[in-house]
């Protein structure tokens, strides 16, 4: 009981780390529309833009991709076959769920083993903006890292019986 009684709580651990994660991405949102706004209020005003806006505009909208990541598939809102899951029964929608924790453990893991070429190949500075380039990536491998660690959870919640199939 105690075992189980933990991996709930870091099932909802996660849940409550995915909605931080869809918050963030709402507030990088927000600053992308609000830079936006101000600089098309400023050429209307001043004849001119805002110099910075467009690089940091792309440099956010890649973060808020990267941080919506995780609580999109965390969540569900993926892409899912449901049309052929919903025709098995629950043993097999069962399969096919902890089949994709696995599958989703593979490949975030294999993204994570890419970090270190990733970072060495994204050298200098993003023009206008000031940061290094490998901080593009840094909210990728964050996510990848929350997916990869949330995919076993989902995985053992499933296969103690403590998480049920969802049928649409």
């Amino acid at each position: 009981m105690p075992k189980r009684l933990g991996l709930k709580r870091l099932g909802h651990l996660f849940d409550v780390l995915a909605e931080a994660f869809q918050q963030a991405a709402t507030a990088i949102l927000v600053a992308i529309l609000a830079l936006n706004a101000a600089n098309i209020l400023y050429r209307l005003t001043m004849g001119t833009d805002i110099g910075p806006v467009l690089p940091w505009t792309m440099l956010l909208f890649v973060w808020m991709v990267f941080v919506g990541f995780f609580p999109l598939c965390h969540m569900g809102n993926d892409v899912a076959v449901e049309f052929l899951t919903n025709r098995m029964g629950p043993a097999g929608r069962k399969v096919i769920a902890v089949a994709t924790d696995v599958l989703t453990f593979l490949l975030t893991g294999f993204l994570l083993l890419q970090v270190q070429r990733v970072i060495a190949s994204q050298v200098g500075e993003l023009p206008m903006v000031g940061l290094e380039r490998y901080w593009l990536s840094v909210p990728l491998f964050i996510s990848c890292g929350a997916l990869m660690v949330d995919s076993v959870v989902q995985a053992a919640l499933r296969l103690t019986g403590r998480k049920a199939e969802r049928q649409a």
